[in-house]
């Protein structure tokens, strides 16, 4: 957050901020210009306030930041603020659970020396630059990306995959057991998918969430379980040929009533579907995911985006 500071702070901008206790690094940035104040205290918000820029180390009964959002200040995560500094930049993220800053502060030296005067918000202060920010004249911007964001994505990936695990268990036990209706059993699986979108939204909600990013989490949850599932369905017709074969008799008692085919004929079409159905299922479900997955990549980071594994972090280029 000091480096988000440091930034407008160098665009003739007036910085005020909060931070529990006061430290050496809150000194520098009072030293610097700043005005830091370390009480909870709605009379210490200055007036005319632009934009409130928080992270998610302040808790949620904090007085100043119910304040600003009960009274509808323009309020913004650290995250999307960096996302916004950095649209029209060349971008590298880095992201993973540990080494952020390190590779950071690599990369940010390693451009450097190579001739890319670039811009770098570093989670921690560089030895050899003495500050969390360095700031550049080129296009090229280095920022960790938000390790709460991550979590939250990685939650919701969990809840994702138990869906797909009842669903799919749902499916097993009212098959092989009979002790559900074929009915019943979609039935109960569609209730259990409906039910988890439900509850992951419900669980994420947010007061800085706009309707988009409401139907983006809904829609990535949506399109992990049907990977699941497709995979799911791949191997419960391997296992389970006999399920094919009760497709197959209601697919040509359906093409019987239609009556506008030859026996040949049915015989032909049944042929072809007991080959190539669970395939071309499964099939149309993955290509669902793909486009899926492009169509949300291609919006969320404009241009193209190459993962590397870096000493335990995830560098995005």
């Amino acid at each position: 957050m000091s480096a988000l500071a440091r930034y407008f702070n160098s665009r003739q901008v007036e910085v005020f901020g909060y931070d529990k206790t006061e430290t050496k690094l809150t000194k520098k940035l009072v030293g610097e210009g700043m005005e830091i104040h370390f009480e909870d205290d709605v009379s210490q918000i200055p007036e005319e306030v632009d934009l409130v820029v928080f992270t998610p180390a302040i808790p949620k009964s904090h007085d100043e930041l119910n304040y600003f959002l009960e009274n509808n200040f323009l309020v913004k995560k650290r995250s999307e603020v960096l996302g916004i500094i950095s649209r029209s930049k060349k971008t590298i993220g880095v992201a993973g659970t540990h080494g952020k800053t390190s590779t950071s502060s690599v990369l940010t030296w390693m451009l450097k020396v190579g001739g890319i005067d670039c811009t770098a918000f570093l989670g921690g202060i560089a030895q050899n630059f003495e500050s969390n920010f360095i700031e550049g004249k080129s296009d090229w911007h280095i920022t960790p990306e938000c390790n709460y964001n991550y979590r939250m994505i990685g939650n919701k990936f969990i809840g994702a995959l138990l869906t797909a695990f009842l669903m799919a268990i749902i499916s097993w036990v009212g098959f092989n057991n009979n002790l559900l209706s074929p009915n019943l059993t979609q039935l109960l699986v569609y209730l259990v998918f409906a039910l988890s979108i439900s509850f992951t939204l419900l669980l994420r909600r947010d007061p800085n969430f706009k309707f988009g990013d409401y139907f983006q989490m809904g829609f990535r949850h949506f399109i992990l379980i049907t990977l699941v599932m497709a995979i799911f369905t791949f191997a419960f017709a391997h296992f389970y040929p006999e399920l094919r074969e009760q497709s197959a008799i209601a697919f040509k008692a359906l093409l019987e009533k239609e009556q506008n085919k030859t026996p040949a004929e049915i015989e032909q079409d049944v042929k072809l579907y007991k080959e190539g159905s669970i395939l071309f299922e499964v099939s149309i479900e993955f290509l669902i995911f793909a486009t899926a997955s492009v169509n949300t990549a291609v919006r969320n980071k404009p241009g193209t985006s190459v993962l590397i594994n870096i000493g335990g972090a995830d560098l995005i280029i």
